[in-house]
C-alpha cells in the first residue's frame, strides 16, 4: 500500500522539507482519515498537502468500507442523484482534510497545508458554470487552505483569473 511505503520512508520525505519542498500525498479516502493514519503522516511533517481527483475517489469508494457504503445508503434516502451524492461525500472528506492540514497551513503562513478538489471536468468549455461551480465547492467546505482545480482548457485560463480575483 502507498500509505505503508510513505510510512516507511518518512524520515527522507521529512529531509526534503529541509530543501525548501513540500511533499503531498495524491491519495484521499476516509480510512485514512478515521484511522488517523493521515494525521500521524501529517503530525509527523511527512506530508504537507493532499490531492485530489475524481479517480482517487472512485478508487477509495469501491475499495473501501470505512463509512462509504453507510454514507452512500443514508443519502441515497434522501433522494439525492449520483452526483450530489458524490459530491456530499467528497466534500465531507475535503474538509476532513483540510482541518486536518490545518495547523501546517497555519504555521506555515499559508505556504503549505492545501488540499485540493476539482471541478467536474464535463463543465471545462463552460467559464460561467466553472467558475460557479468553484465558488460552490469551495464556500461549502469553508476552509481557506482548499485548492480548486480548474482543466487547463483555454476557457480554464478565463476561469482561473476569475477565481483568483475572487480569493478563490
Amino acid at each position: 500500500m502507498k500509505i505503508d511505503f510513505i510510512a516507511s520512508k518518512s524520515e527522507q520525505f521529512k529531509k526534503l522539507t529541509f530543501y525548501g519542498q513540500s511533499p503531498w500525498l495524491d491519495n484521499i479516502s476516509r480510512c485514512m482519515i478515521n484511522s488517523g493514519e493521515l494525521e500521524k503522516l501529517i503530525r509527523n511533517g511527512v506530508i504537507t498537502g493532499i490531492t485530489s481527483n475524481p479517480s482517487i475517489f472512485e478508487k477509495a469508494i469501491n475499495s473501501e468500507k470505512c463509512g462509504y457504503p453507510e454514507a452512500i445508503k443514508s443519502l441515497l434516502q434522501k433522494n439525492l442523484t449520483p452526483f450530489q451524492i458524490y459530491d456530499a461525500i467528497t466534500r465531507d472528506d475535503i474538509k476532513s482534510t483540510a482541518l486536518l492540514l490545518k495547523p501546517v497551513y497555519e504555521k506555515s503562513g499559508g505556504r503549505d497545508g492545501f488540499v485540493s478538489i476539482e471541478v467536474a471536468p464535463n463543465i471545462a468549455t463552460n467559464v460561467s458554470t466553472s467558475i460557479s461551480e468553484a465558488q460552490r465547492i469551495f464556500s461549502l467546505i469553508d476552509e481557506k487552505n482548499v485548492l480548486i482545480k480548474i482543466p487547463a482548457t483555454n476557457e480554464g485560463l478565463e476561469v482561473i483569473s476569475a477565481l483568483i480575483s475572487r480569493g478563490i
